[in-house]
């Protein structure tokens, strides 16, 4: 045998007995995880699987969504297509998730109307009286006093009557 060859054969992975079984062995690595203030001990994962797969099992445990999930591993997060080899869990290793299992707040269909946005007619409606004097030139401070006056409900009733 020549020297290349035998390091060729010594860089070659141990073959199955079986070779119906001619895939990767499966390995599993059980850690536990650590989410909000629980812990979820002996949580298996199989390292044949990409990393999704694990967080699909996380969602079942916690009901937080994969895609809203961050887990913490030793030198980083952990991403959806990461290689498990290269992120070197350990057995009996604590991972730690972030993430929040409500739903996410949608945006409303319809945005708010402010009062000032409205027609003088809608203004009337809602508020119930008019926006107040118009302005003619110095009348400003006699309207900013009206409007006031107008809110006290002791004045407002005592002059309806």
């Amino acid at each position: 045998m020549t020297k290349g060859a035998n390091s060729k054969q010594s860089e070659k992975p141990p073959s199955s007995p079986d070779p119906a079984n001619a895939e990767a062995p499966i390995t599993m690595v059980t850690v536990s995880v650590k989410w909000q203030k629980e812990v979820y001990p002996a949580v298996e994962i199989d390292t044949s699987q990409p990393p999704y797969v694990f967080k699909c099992q996380l969602y079942d445990l916690t009901g937080v969504p994969p895609e809203r999930q961050k887990i913490m591993v030793k030198g980083g997060l952990l991403k959806d297509d990461a290689d498990w080899s290269k992120v070197g869990v350990k057995e009996g290793q604590r991972l730690m998730m972030m993430g929040t299992a409500d739903e996410i707040v949608k945006a409303p269909e319809k945005g708010p109307i402010f009062v000032e946005d409205m027609p003088e007619e809608e203004q009337v409606v809602n508020v119930g009286h008019s926006a107040g004097l118009f302005n003619l030139g110095n009348t400003c401070y006699m309207n900013s006093t009206v409007q006031c006056l107008h809110s006290v409900p002791e004045l407002k009733s005592s002059l309806t009557e």
